[in-house]
This record gives C-alpha cells, structure tokens and sequence, in this order.
C-alpha cells in the first residue's frame, strides 16, 4: 500500500497530496465525536489507499451504508478489490450531490474526507467543500485533517475561514503526534 501511494504521489502530487497512509492514531482522531454509530449513510472523499476506509468500516454499524469516492482510478481499483464492501466510485467529490442521487442516496450523515486541501486553489476548496455541505444532512458531520506544516500556508488560513463561514460549530483537534507528519483534525457540523 505503500508502495502504490509514493507511486501515485509522484505521478500526480496535487491530487494525492501524501506519500505516506494515514496511522491509526490519525484515523481515530478523524471519526471520534462524529457519531459514526449513528450513522446511516458515510461518505468518504478521497481515501487513497484506504487506512481511514478501513478504520471506519471497522467502527460503524452493519446497517450503515458506505460510500468512498476516490479520483485516482488505479487507487480506487485497488480499493475495491480489498474492500468489496464499500461502494467505491471513481470520480471528483466535486460530484458528490449528483453521485448520491443517482444511487438513490438521501443526504450523508458524516463525510469523512482526506483530501489534500492546501494544495487546492482557492476556487476549488470552495467547490468541493459546496459540494459536500449540499450532500450533507442538517445536524450531520464533516470531518478532515492538515498537516501542521501547512499552517504556515495562506491555503491553511484560506481554507480554515471557509469551514467556519459554511458550518455552526467547527473543532479542532489537538496535534496527532503519532502520524507522518504530525496532523490535527477538523471536526464541523452543519447548520440544521
């Protein structure tokens, strides 16, 4: 798995943002205080090789539909072939309102998303994050992460003011030491 992120890494930096999977410690982190156990429907953006996909199918409930969408296509296969029980979608989470409906989804419950977000431009962190909040039940919880060296980046800044414009309460977790690099996770829930 390693191995298969540095590889993407290196042939498209922008999009998958890390040449190293997240450690349990992070993926903890990212679905504490989200009630994942309330669940119905779990949306992933951007799982890469799947450690936060594999944390949260190991802590939702059995009913709890969950759906992972990942833009890497050869990532995305080989999610799917590890992880059948997970409906992998090959596509941009900008998508994300239009591919729910047409799986005949209602509004997510949690998103859950590590995508690389200080590497977006402005324009396209707004998009997305539209995209997900519209995908987003009342109530209902986003949740992603940074590295802490990405605080010095005006993207940082950028994009922290945009979470706190779009959602009523947003968290930040302490730093996550035991993760490559050092990360620290936001924690919204949206107006409802």
């Amino acid at each position: 798995m390693k191995t298969a992120l540095l590889k993407e890494f290196i042939l498209k930096p922008v999009t998958v943002g890390t040449i190293w999977p997240s450690s349990s410690s992070l993926c903890q982190e990212m679905i504490s205080e989200v009630n994942i156990d309330k669940a119905e429907l779990i949306v992933e953006l951007g799982p890469g090789t799947g450690p936060i996909t594999k944390y949260i199918l190991t802590h939702k409930t059995p009913e709890s539909r969950f759906i992972a969408i990942e833009l890497n296509r050869n990532l995305c296969k080989m999610l799917a072939e590890k992880m059948p029980e997970v409906e992998f979608i090959n596509a941009s989470a900008e998508e994300l309102p239009a591919l729910l409906k047409e799986r005949g989804c209602p509004l997510a419950d949690l998103i859950v998303s590590a995508l690389p977000w200080a590497s977006f431009s402005s324009d396209l962190q707004r998009r997305i994050l539209d995209q997900a909040v519209a995908s987003l039940r009342p109530g209902g919880y986003f949740t992603t992460f940074a590295y802490i060296q990405g605080r010095v980046l005006p993207s940082y800044h950028r994009f922290r003011s945009l979470l706190e414009s779009e959602f009523d309460e947003v968290v930040i977790s302490n730093i996550v030491w035991k993760n490559f690099p050092p990360a620290f996770v936001y924690r919204c829930r949206h107006r409802g």
